[in-house]
């Protein structure tokens, strides 16, 4: 179960921390979809965030990112140890 389903079924224990803060609630979701937006008035909250397709899109080209960083640092790893180890032979001859 997802957080924003286990509010929908059961929203009255958070609520009553919520009102003990005395704030106006803010449901800040990974995602916002349908469950998200039912959570969100289970709660009496404002909704914020992002679709759920707009999440899934940022995070694949971080992840993209990531990916090609780690290989680039990979990459210029394996060549200074080629080097490293070139330089070691020579040093043994």
């Amino acid at each position: 179960m997802t957080l924003s389903e286990l509010i929908v079924d059961d929203p009255e224990p958070i609520k009553k921390i919520i009102q003990k803060t005395g704030r106006k609630p803010i449901y800040f979701p990974w995602f916002s979809g349908h469950m998200e937006t039912e959570a969100a008035e289970a709660l009496g909250a404002d909704l914020f965030g992002a679709s759920e397709s707009l999440t899934l899109n940022i995070m694949t080209r971080l992840l993209l990112r990531l990916y090609a960083a780690n290989w680039a640092y990979l990459l210029l790893k394996a060549t200074y140890l080629k080097c490293t180890l070139k330089t070691v032979k020579i040093a043994l001859k």
